[in-house]
């Protein structure tokens, strides 16, 4: 007679299970590694484009003569100077609004 232990075949089958689970999870953490990798060195290729296009463009505005300018670049029409403006009672419609709220409470509670 063959003796049948399911404990000891269901061990196996999750041994089997986690097993292969793993070799699944080693090639898809390859996988991305991989992935990552090529996004990796795309950005690096892609800044070291931009480095070397900003550099060209350094040197031909050096070699043209033309200089950052700081400041107001268009001095005959400079912008508002900044005022501390306070906006007034009339202009502002929810200040209004809600004296007249307060105004009718108020009011009701006076009478």
């Amino acid at each position: 007679m063959v003796s049948f232990h399911p404990p000891l075949i269901l061990q196996k089958i999750k041994r089997i299970k986690s097993a292969s689970d793993m070799k699944e999870k080693e090639q898809v953490e390859d996988r991305r590694s991989k992935q990552q990798m090529r996004n990796m060195q795309f950005s690096e290729d892609r800044f070291q484009l931009f480095d070397t296009i900003r550099t060209i463009v350094n040197d031909e505005l050096d070699r043209r003569g033309v200089v950052k300018q700081e400041g107001n670049p268009h001095p005959e029409n400079p912008p508002p100077e900044k005022t501390e403006h306070q906006p007034s009672e009339k202009t502002s419609p929810c200040r209004t609004l809600w004296k007249r709220i307060v105004s009718l409470f108020t009011f009701c509670l006076i009478e």
